[in-house]
C-alpha cells in the first residue's frame, strides 16, 4: 500500500470519538506501509483515565473507523490486539490488497465518520424510529451487552437521577475539575492551533457565555466557592440534569471483563452506534462519571474520592444495575444520552496526521 492511501485511511480514524477529543493515539507504519502499530502514547494515566482505561476504548473507536475507511480503499485489514501487559501497546495491523468491495452498509458507516459529532444540546421532539434502535441492542459479541432505555419508560426517571448523583461529584473534584478544564479550548485561535480538546463553541451553551462562564469556572478557587454555596446543584442541573431529560433515551454498554482486549471492542461497538445513530440524523452525549468513578473506587483509585462521595457512587451505581437487570458477570462500560440534535454550525477539530504518526 502507497503512503498516500495510508494517511487518508488513517485521516478518517481519527475522526473516531476519543476522551474530551485529547486523541491520544500513536500509529507507527513499517517502512512499506503494508502494516502498522497502534499504540496510546506516553502519558500519565490521568483522572479519570485510571489504568488507560478510557483511552483504550477510544482506540476501540479508531480501530472501527480505520476499518471501514480501509474497505473504502480496497484494502483488507487484518487487525491483532496485543496481548501483553503494557496498558500502551494497543494493536498491530495488517494491510493487504482486497478483492471485496465495500458492502452497502459498511459504505453508509463510512459516509458517516465525517458527520458524526458530539452535540450537548437539548435534542428535539422528533425521534429515531424504535425498530432501528432495537437492532442495535444486538451485538455478535459475547462479552457485551447494549441496553436502550427510551424516556417513556418508567424507568427513564430514575436512571437520570443516579447518573445526575455522579454528575454532581465531579465538581467537587480538584483533580478532577483540573483535568477537565484543561482540555477546554476558550477560544477561536487556541481551537484552530491545538486541533484537540473541547471547543468552547460546542458546549451546548451560546458560545460568549460558554468562554466566559467556562473561564470563570476553571478557577478552583471560584467552583469551590460556587460548591460551598450550594451553586454546584443549578450548574450541574442545567448542564446535565435538563440535557438528560430532553434526550429520546439512555444506552448503557456493559462488558464481562475490564481487560484490554474487552474496551478495545467496547470501544468498536460505541463508534459503530455512533455512526448508526448518526446515519438517523442522531446524535450522542457520553456522561462518563456513574461507570469511570465506580471503576476507579473498585480498582485502587477510592482514595481520590472522600468517603461521602465514594458511598455516593457505589449506591448510584448498585441502583443502576438493578434498574437494568444488569448480568452479575457484567459491569457497566459506558453510558450516553442520544436523540436528534439541531444541526450545529462548528464541528470538533481534528490533529493534523503528522502528530498522529509515527514515521
Amino acid at each position: 500500500m502507497n503512503k498516500n492511501i495510508f494517511e487518508k485511511i488513517i485521516s478518517y480514524a481519527i475522526q473516531s470519538a476519543s476522551t474530551d477529543n485529547m486523541q491520544f493515539f500513536k500509529v507507527t507504519p513499517s517502512k512499506d506501509y503494508s502494516s502498522c502499530t497502534l499504540e496510546i502514547p506516553q502519558k500519565e494515566e490521568g483522572f479519570i483515565d485510571h489504568h488507560y482505561r478510557s483511552s483504550q476504548i477510544s482506540c476501540g473507536c479508531f480501530l472501527e473507523n480505520l476499518q471501514l475507511a480501509s474497505k473504502k480503499f480496497d484494502i483488507n485489514v487484518k487487525i491483532v490486539l496485543d496481548s501483553s501487559s503494557n496498558p500502551l501497546a494497543i494493536a498491530k495491523i495488517d494491510f493487504s490488497k482486497s478483492t471485496q468491495k465495500i458492502s452497502e452498509k459498511e459504505n453508509l458507516l463510512f459516509n458517516m465518520i465525517e458527520k458524526r459529532n458530539c452535540n450537548r444540546e437539548a435534542y428535539k421532539k422528533e425521534k429515531i424510529p424504535e425498530v432501528f434502535l432495537k437492532k442495535l441492542e444486538k451485538t455478535d459479541d459475547k462479552n457485551i451487552n447494549i441496553k436502550i432505555t427510551l424516556k417513556e419508560d418508567t424507568k427513564y426517571s430514575k436512571l437520570v437521577d443516579s447518573l445526575f448523583a455522579c454528575e454532581k461529584v465531579r465538581f467537587y473534584l480538584k483533580e478532577g475539575h483540573k483535568e477537565f478544564y484543561d482540555t477546554i479550548r476558550y477560544s477561536t485561535q487556541e481551537v484552530e492551533e491545538k486541533k484537540d480538546g473541547l471547543d468552547y463553541r460546542l458546549l451546548g451553551l451560546p458560545p460568549v457565555v460558554a468562554k466566559l462562564s467556562m473561564k470563570l469556572l476553571s478557577n478552583w478557587k471560584v467552583a469551590s466557592g460556587i460548591v460551598k454555596i450550594g451553586g454546584i446543584t443549578l450548574l450541574s442541573k442545567t448542564s446535565s440534569y435538563d440535557l438528560l431529560h430532553k434526550s429520546q433515551g439512555i444506552i448503557v454498554c456493559t462488558l464481562k471483563k475490564n481487560s484490554k482486549k474487552e474496551l478495545v471492542g467496547l470501544g468498536r461497538k460505541f463508534q459503530n452506534i455512533w455512526l448508526e445513530i448518526t446515519s438517523q440524523n442522531g446524535s450522542l452525549q457520553p456522561f462518563a462519571p456513574l461507570p469511570f468513578f465506580h471503576y476507579m473506587i473498585s480498582n485502587g483509585a477510592k482514595n481520590k474520592f472522600f468517603e461521602e462521595q465514594q458511598q455516593i457512587i457505589l449506591s448510584e451505581y448498585e441502583k443502576v444495575e438493578k434498574l437494568l437487570d444488569i448480568a452479575k458477570d457484567q459491569e457497566i462500560g459506558l453510558i450516553f444520552r442520544f436523540g436528534i440534535p439541531k444541526k450545529l454550525k462548528y464541528k470538533s477539530i481534528r490533529k493534523d496526521i503528522k502528530q498522529i504518526i509515527n514515521y
